[in-house]
């Protein structure tokens, strides 16, 4: 937590500094990456190998998740102010963004829909580690291509 504290600092500082819909992918692709570390270390069961070794490479992998779970708060609440800056939208931000903010909800009970359904199929629990991380990937390069600032391409 204390890792992600700082990554929300550190990644809206980024988001300012480079473009935030490729801040936003890379923490996507990151925290994919992570998740699939996860998953080879349950595969090859590095904590059996060594308990140290399987230790440190969750931790180790759990930070680095940490810091670019940390980039969408920061970095996706600039790109959603960039886009409802209107007079209206400004009227009726805090609905706008009480919306918005449901996607960590979604998000928890999707994960919790995806376990049901990995363990409801018969199918390995790691599945529910490894899914997330395809997913996340592939949600990266398509983020990578949105557009962070409606301005920027002309929509006013």
């Amino acid at each position: 937590m204390a890792n992600y504290a700082a990554g929300n600092i550190i990644n809206g500082k980024l988001g300012e500094t480079f473009t935030p819909t490729t801040n936003l992918a890379i923490g996507l692709l990151g925290s994919g990456i992570c998740l699939f570390f996860i998953n080879i270390a349950l595969w090859f069961d590095f904590e059996g190998m060594s308990t140290a070794f399987g230790n440190l490479f969750i931790l180790s992998v759990y930070f680095l998740f940490g810091f670019f779970q940390a980039t969408g708060g920061p970095v996706g609440t600039a790109v959603m102010g960039n886009w409802f800056c209107d007079a209206e939208s400004v009227k009726n931000r805090g609905t706008i963004f009480g919306f918005w903010t449901c996607h960590q909800y979604m998000g928890d009970i999707t994960a919790a829909l995806c376990t049901a359904w990995v363990l409801g199929m018969g199918l390995s629990w790691w599945y529910a580690i490894l899914i997330p991380a395809v997913t996340n990937v592939a949600w990266a390069f398509l983020t990578a291509t949105l557009v962070a600032d409606p301005v920027s391409v002309g929509i006013v």
